[in-house]
């Protein structure tokens, strides 16, 4: 029996970064719908789980992923309510990267240093994976502050509306983790957070530059760098994408590429555990899965 992924995005066309990735990592065929709303899901769940043996039915599996997280949410409960037993399929959420990522990132941080207690700064992380690992950092006992995105850094595309919106969902995410939230309108409002910082990770966008290398090189306190930029200039300066755990001027360094290695076998080794058992991976279940991998490599 062939291994089938329902792919569920939100997007107009869906993902074919996550389609490749389902092959790459071993599924056999992709049924991929773009364009999903969460009144869709239980059709499109009820045309597969309907047509396979009960006993096949682990060999049938869901992906929903797409940049709207919050819709991505949304369809996750759909089709939670669309499935009973004994007709359960396992379902993964990986919305834009955002869970996979997250939690490659912080795993790595927190095979690297001490958690417990440590003060951690993640920069421009009002997006979904900033949250996440925050959310993460916070289980495993660090001191978080999630900053914005400097407003002197966005160079003429303010949007207020767009920042209002950004700022309310960490706001919310805030509360439920309990993590700090600081809207920067300056990098010199983010400097001063790191001189008491034992970490900083870089979630902010492509080819934008939110530390140079004279703002973090001569903090003693910052034990550990990561950047998940993967495109000149990076969010931190002179911090290479292929470093993964670079010991270099009494730091740990890590840049885009090194924790993305990870976050792909992160992606594929999560796909592939929806065949092995019934699962519902969302953020926590992958963090799991993450911490697993590594220390098993």
């Amino acid at each position: 029996m062939k291994k089938l992924l329902l792919q569920l995005d939100c997007d107009k066309y869906p993902s074919t970064f996550d389609t490749v990735t389902a092959y790459e990592a071993g599924v056999d065929n992709v049924l991929s719908y773009g364009g999903v709303m969460p009144t869709d899901v239980r059709g499109l769940l009820h045309g597969v789980m309907f047509t396979r043996p009960r006993a096949d039915m682990r060999q049938t599996a869901v992906f929903i992923g797409g940049r709207q997280v919050d819709l991505c949410e949304h369809i996750l409960l759909a089709a939670m309510d669309a499935m009973f037993d004994p007709y359960c399929l396992s379902v993964m959420l990986d919305s834009n990267g955002c869970n996979t990522a997250s939690a490659a990132a912080v795993a790595l941080i927190e095979r690297s240093v001490t958690l417990k207690n440590a003060r951690f700064v993640i920069l421009s992380g009002f997006g979904p994976v900033g949250l996440r690992a925050a959310k993460l950092l916070v289980g495993e006992g660090a001191q978080v502050t999630v900053t914005s995105l400097p407003r002197e850094l966005f160079l003429g595309s303010w949007d207020d509306n767009r920042a209002r919106q950004d700022l309310r969902i960490a706001h919310a995410a805030a509360a439920e983790s309990g993590f700090d939230i600081l809207e920067a309108s300056t990098r010199s409002e983010i400097l001063e957070l790191l001189h008491t910082a034992d970490g900083v990770l870089s979630t902010g966008p492509a080819g934008v530059q939110i530390l140079r290398r004279d703002d973090w090189l001569g903090l003693s306190s910052l034990k550990l760098l990561a950047d998940l930029n993967v495109a000149p200039p990076y969010g931190i300066e002179a911090i290479e994408p292929q470093w993964r755990g670079l010991q270099q001027v009494g730091k740990i360094l890590f840049g885009g590429l090194g924790i993305g290695g990870v976050k792909m076998q992160v992606h594929k080794a999560a796909l592939m555990s929806l065949f092995a058992q019934d699962v519902i991976l969302d953020t926590a279940e992958i963090y799991a899965l993450a911490k697993e991998l590594l220390r098993n490599r």
